[in-house]
């Protein structure tokens, strides 16, 4: 299984990144975000539930209603919002639990799995939208990096673009 972050949970950051450049005073429509980020009406119903469940948006119907956030920007990680959707980020089945695969009491690889998971996590966790929302190029959260260059040096043709 390879480390994907899913449609959805990218179609949620995007949404968390907006809520956190507008502030946790006002609500805005649910709707109007999704159409800003062409995220589709039933995906962004089940965005904003999985987000308020988990104590990041705050949503409310009726007059006065839409949503916001449920905390400062501050205090939510990228972490937090991709395995609100996702679920935990794991690298593969031997990172889940000790014992799930049964060579990892003596795989020489798997303490190596387990290292890169937690470094992943760690740099997920220390993401903070308040940060992502100051900065459009992302140039705040990885100083000294060009994405595009680390994407050419791993082989992948694809442009990154902020």
């Amino acid at each position: 299984m390879p480390v994907k972050i899913t449609r959805m949970a990218d179609y949620a950051v995007r949404v968390v990144l907006e809520l956190a450049a507008t502030g946790t005073e006002g609500r805005v429509r649910g709707e109007d975000v999704g159409d800003r980020h062409s995220v589709p009406r039933g995906v962004m119903t089940r965005i904003l539930a999985r987000l308020a469940a988990c104590g990041i948006a705050d949503t409310r119907r009726g007059a006065g209603g839409g949503v916001k956030l449920a905390k400062p920007p501050s205090e939510i990680s990228l972490l937090e919002v991709v395995e609100a959707i996702d679920g935990p980020v794991e690298l593969n089945r031997c990172t889940r639990r000790p014992g799930e695969c049964p060579r990892d009491s003596f795989c020489a690889i798997h303490p190596v799995w387990l290292c890169l998971q937690s470094d992943f996590r760690e740099r997920l966790h220390s993401i903070r939208f308040d940060a992502l929302a100051a900065s459009a190029s992302g140039s705040l959260i990885c100083p000294g990096k060009e994405p595009t260059a680390e994407l050419t040096q791993m082989g992948n043709t694809t442009t990154w673009t902020p």
